[in-house]
């Protein structure tokens, strides 16, 4: 498979794209998904990559697909949460098995079969702050509600749009589309052409025109592209 045929309806993504869209650090996606070593009373330990890249590496550089940025986003979520890393990997290798995928965080069924084994795993791993199925719960809520909001699935349960500003606006990530980066749904323009333009021209109105976009497509590339991290 050559790569313009694997990334075709997989989005491709550098990590320092991913590292903007997601506010998750470099060195923490890179770790993710290239795996690490270090050393231990001398002798040198290697982790294997948390899981199997959607893409090959494109020129010797590790690239994301969409459902790369999917789990990057409920990984760093979880652990934002106070959640630790071993129980989150006992997590993720229980429903990996249960969900028969390698995206088990982002799958949709995990919204109902995860939090049995969320809870499983966090009295397993006597993780004292999450012990309770309350606190369980409640942290398995806060960090899914905000991401099944905003993301579209297909028939396979599987994430296969992203609404960062939510459904209801015109910002729109779909591997389908513009290789997944961020567009206007309606007419396709990339976000930070229309929110460079405003900068130049100071104008939504101008924007608009020029693009033959909506005046609310260009608020919205303009709102999205200020918000993420510089």
């Amino acid at each position: 498979m050559t790569h313009s045929n694997a990334i075709l309806g997989t989005g491709v993504y550098t990590v320092p794209e991913a590292r903007r869209l997601t506010g998750v650090s470099v060195g923490r996606i890179r770790r993710w998904m290239d795996g690490y070593a270090y050393s231990s009373s001398g002798v040198e330990i290697k982790r294997p990559p948390v899981w199997k890249p959607a893409l090959p590496k494109v020129g010797g550089q590790l690239a994301l697909g969409f459902r790369d940025l999917m789990e990057v986003r409920v990984y760093d979520s979880f652990l934002s949460e106070g959640v630790s890393w071993h129980t989150l990997h006992l997590v993720a290798a229980r429903a990996k098995d249960l969900l028969n995928g390698e995206y088990p965080l982002s799958h949709r069924r995990f919204k109902t079969d995860g939090l049995t084994i969320y809870s499983e795993s966090v009295h397993e791993t006597g993780q004292k702050v999450l012990l309770d199925l309350k606190s369980a719960q409640h942290c398995f809520d806060k960090v899914l509600k905000p991401y099944l909001r905003d993301v579209e699935f297909g028939t396979d349960d599987l994430p296969t749009q992203w609404w960062p500003l939510g459904q209801r606006r015109k910002v729109i990530l779909d591997p389908e589309r513009s290789f997944g980066q961020p567009i206007v749904s309606d007419e396709g323009v990339p976000t930070y052409v229309l929110a460079n333009a405003y900068k130049a021209m100071h104008d939504i109105a101008s924007v608009a025109g020029w693009y033959d976009v909506s005046e609310r497509a260009v608020e919205d590339a303009i709102e999205f592209e200020r918000n993420l991290p510089s």
